[in-house]
This record gives C-alpha cells, sequence and structure tokens, in this order.
C-alpha cells in the first residue's frame, strides 16, 4: 500500500493512512476535513449514549446527570445539525442540574442552546465574552 500522496505519514496511524487511501477523496485537506467531522461527531454521539445509558444520576458532588426528556431535546438538535451540514457544536455538556448546554463557537461570537431537565430551552448569544441576547427559545419552531 502506498502512502506517497500523504506528507511525513509518521504522524499518522495505519488505520488513518488505509482509510484516506481507500476514501477515493482525490484532495488530502478534504479527507483530513471529514475525518475530523466525523471524529467530533462521535465524540459527541458517544457522550449522548453514556448519559443515556445513566439518565438523572446524581454523583457524589450532587452534580444529576441529564433527564431523558433534555436527552431527547439535544439530539434532535443534533440529528437536525447532522441533517442540514450545519456547523457541530464545540461541545455539549451537562448543566449538572440534569440539562444539556450544546454550545457553538466562532471567533468572537458564541451560541449556547439549554435544555433543562423539563424540557424548558434557553437561547443565549455572546459576542466578544458579552452576552447581547437571552431568551427562550424553541428550536423545532424556530428550524420548521
Amino acid at each position: 500500500m502506498a502512502t506517497a500522496n500523504l506528507p511525513d505519514s509518521s504522524y499518522l496511524s495505519n488505520t488513518t493512512q488505509t482509510a484516506y487511501l481507500a476514501s477515493g477523496v482525490s484532495n488530502q485537506r478534504d479527507f483530513f476535513m471529514e475525518y475530523e467531522e466525523q471524529l467530533k461527531w462521535q465524540r459527541i454521539d458517544s457522550q449522548m449514549k453514556v448519559w443515556l445509558s445513566h439518565p438523572e444520576e446524581e454523583d457524589e458532588d450532587g452534580y444529576v446527570s441529564p433527564s431523558l426528556v433534555s436527552i431527547k431535546l439535544a439530539s434532535q438538535l443534533l440529528d437536525a445539525c447532522k441533517a442540514n451540514s450545519l456547523p457541530i457544536p464545540n461541545w455539549v455538556v451537562t448543566n449538572g442540574d440534569g440539562g444539556i448546554v450544546v454550545n457553538f463557537e466562532s471567533r468572537d461570537r458564541k451560541m449556547a442552546i439549554e435544555f433543562d431537565e423539563s424540557g424548558t430551552q434557553e437561547l443565549r448569544i455572546f459576542f466578544n465574552h458579552r452576552l447581547v441576547e437571552r431568551r427562550p427559545f424553541d428550536f423545532i419552531g424556530e428550524f420548521a
């Protein structure tokens, strides 16, 4: 298997080299961008599965993992992002009270969508680290 098309491939695993060669993607940059996106989605999907396997559990510090309601709503948002080729969230985290916060960042802008344990949704938008908008949010209504 030739790896002549790859630049210094010593930093790539054999699996990554094989995936690149098998992908048929002629542009190496496009391949790695797609590969990076897949890894980001895998990380998010993995975290959602962990929460789904232990909903509403309280840890030793008193933090509560996400409720089934917040997991379902966040999953719907994430599915909409995937289906519509929207940006991948920078992170998806628990709020510690049974909810989930989905964060998107781009340079000086940040958007956080929070789903609390009962399903209430809130949108927060920041510009240069300053909150510029905070309001109730219904992402299904916003995307319909």
